[in-house]
């Protein structure tokens, strides 16, 4: 009997320490196979940023906060924001840091759903900024998608003055009696009678220069956006500030028809249009709207009486709506035809840009359709690109880019694909 087990047992032994090595052999192999540097990278969801809204007209000794909003982006890659400045003339922005004009308040973090989050970067702008010149205030946000970083800035914004202190075409500075320096600063004056037609217009000198005693500063044009309230500026100089209400009347019109008029009190058919009448004795008689319509768009004319002078000036007001952007389908079968679509709605004029992108690169096989004017006056359109997917589009990035005037840059909306079999395909997301 044990003449039988004792071979029986030697085989056992070398068949087990046969199978110790071969597993010892295999797990070495796959450790030297195996590269060390492969890591799995999540690059997370680009953020979205809106547009800076703001009015182009920042009051005086106020403070005004502009807010940058981002969103849709992961909680693993949060994105960093920079303001900036640009004078006119600049030929590069300033970056801007906090000090007693600009304050730059930490991130505000939020929840957006499941998988994306939100913040908002907020710059508050105080007193009358550091220059008088119009600047644009620039947000840069950089995150790891895009690896370019995102812009969004504003129109040119304007301080506005105190009260009006500049002629249209030759500014000459007209001090208050308390500032005026002596020496040859000397006033003609003319009495004030409407019925003697022969009466010279009244005018100031000072410091060689002549002023008419009745001048305008209004721009030629200004733009707005759709359903926020803006000032469409009328500024004025007189012979002698302040104002003297029996002289002084304002006249505003839209499209050749009267829409206000304030000769002591203020009469408007329209409670939507309204001016400061204390701001209008200092030299600022502003026309207010409140929740500018698109139909608000066209021309307006600022009419100042200061007895016996009339003067008036033509204004076009522009109004702008940005666009918002939908994907509507992105389902996509490989190596099959798919369509993708969007649709971009509530814009307004109707020019706009479209493009589709693959990672960056252009996808030329696109269709828009003819603009479609809704009941607010806006407009919207649907778009489509046709892609045959494959199987490294799994990992691409897909985007949508809309120039439109009202936006101060690109506005991107990302999206990956989402794959169905060719039996459960609809083009519906």
């Amino acid at each position: 009997m044990s003449q039988i087990l004792i071979p029986v047992l030697i085989v056992v032994v070398v068949i087990l320490v046969f199978s110790v090595y071969k597993f010892r052999k295999r797990r070495q192999t796959n450790e030297n196979n195996a590269s060390p540097d492969v890591k799995l990278v999540f690059l997370g969801t680009p953020p979205h940023v809106e547009d800076i809204i703001v009015s182009d007209q920042l009051p005086w000794s106020q403070k005004v906060k502009l807010e940058c909003k981002i969103s849709g982006y992961s909680n693993r890659d949060r994105p960093s924001v920079t303001w900036y400045k640009q004078e006119q003339g600049d030929l590069q922005p300033v970056t801007l840091n906090s000090s007693e004009i600009y304050e730059i308040q930490e991130l505000r973090y939020e929840i957006q759903d499941a998988n994306t989050y939100s913040c908002t970067a907020c710059l508050i702008i105080s007193q009358s900024l550091s220059s008088e010149q119009p600047i644009e205030v620039i947000c840069r946000v950089e995150h790891p998608r895009p690896e370019q970083p995102i812009e969004t800035q504003t129109e040119s914004l304007q301080v506005m003055a105190k009260y009006a202190q500049t002629v249209a075409e030759d500014p000459v500075m007209r001090p208050s009696e308390s500032e005026r320096p002596p020496g040859p600063a000397k006033v003609k004056k003319t009495k004030h009678k409407l019925e003697k037609a022969q009466d010279s217009t009244p005018e100031v000198i000072y410091q060689g220069k002549t002023v008419a005693a009745l001048e305008l500063n209004v721009p030629s044009s200004h733009r707005a956006r759709m359903g926020s309230d803006t000032l469409i500026p009328c500024m004025f100089t007189v012979e002698e500030p302040p104002v003297d209400p029996k002289l002084f009347a304002v006249f505003w019109y839209f499209q050749g028809k009267e829409i206000l008029n304030y000769n002591n009190i203020v009469t408007s058919n329209n409670p939507a249009f309204s001016i400061d009448t204390a701001r209008a004795l200092t030299g600022d008689a502003s026309l207010s709207i409140s929740g500018v319509r698109v139909s608000d768009g066209g021309i307006y004319n600022c009419s100042i009486l200061y007895s016996p002078e009339r003067k008036e000036k033509e204004v076009s007001l522009f109004v702008q709506a940005p666009p918002e952007i939908t994907i509507t389908g992105r389902l996509a079968v490989i190596n099959k035809e798919s369509i993708l679509s969007s649709s971009i709605t509530g814009f307004y004029p109707v020019d706009i840009d479209i493009k589709w992108f693959r990672e960056g690169e252009t996808l030329n096989n696109y269709t828009v359709s003819t603009p479609q004017k809704n009941q607010r006056g806006t407009f919207s359109v649907n778009t489509t690109v046709t892609i045959i997917p494959t199987e490294e589009d799994k990992t691409r990035t897909f985007s949508f880019r809309v120039q439109h005037e009202s936006l101060s840059g690109p506005r991107y909306k990302y999206f990956p694909l989402e794959y169905k079999s060719i039996g459960n395909y609809s083009n519906k997301s």
